[in-house]
């Protein structure tokens, strides 16, 4: 992607480890929806259409996540996700929240080296989050931001 590239040559960072991060990056939130790894033009288009109602139980499957966590997280009910199921595809809005989830887990994993890890620390109560864990504090967007910066700071050996 030579625009995604040309706009973190302004960052002064090599571009071959920004391509390499960005690639990593995003083969772990394909691999947990069940997707082949795509561009950021990509995922925004398949996300307005709707992610197919498969990529939920993949994303259980492989995230570390109960099903309930999974709910909840991304703000439905087993209701809802029943009418997904049947009508083929979650919206936009669930899809776009299905995904920020995959971003975090993703991040969380690779920082404590396994899903399952990622999954625990997501779990627990954390101080910098008032006491709240990183899975109930994500639910928005300020939420998940400040949960990849909490995990940002933790992989620079930031006090947070």
């Amino acid at each position: 992607n030579q625009e995604a590239g040309d706009a973190f040559a302004d960052m002064s960072l090599p571009k071959c480890n920004v391509e390499a991060l960005e690639a990593s990056s995003q083969f772990d939130v394909a691999s947990l929806l069940g997707k082949q790894p795509m561009n950021q033009f990509d995922w925004a288009q398949l996300i307005v259409r709707g992610f197919p109602a498969e990529t939920f139980e993949m994303f259980v499957g492989r995230s570390g996540l109960t099903r309930n966590e999974t709910i909840k997280a991304i703000g439905m009910t087993s209701r809802q996700l029943l009418r997904r199921c049947h009508s083929g595809a979650l919206s936009g809005d669930e899809s776009e929240r299905l995904y920020r989830l995959a971003r975090i887990i993703s991040r969380a994993a690779a920082f404590f080296g396994d899903i399952e890890s990622g999954a625990a620390w997501l779990r627990k109560p954390h101080p910098a989050l008032r006491g709240f864990a990183p899975l109930e504090f994500a639910l928005t967007e300020p939420g998940a931001q400040e949960v990849l910066r909490i995990i940002t700071s933790v992989e620079h050996g930031i006090p947070v």
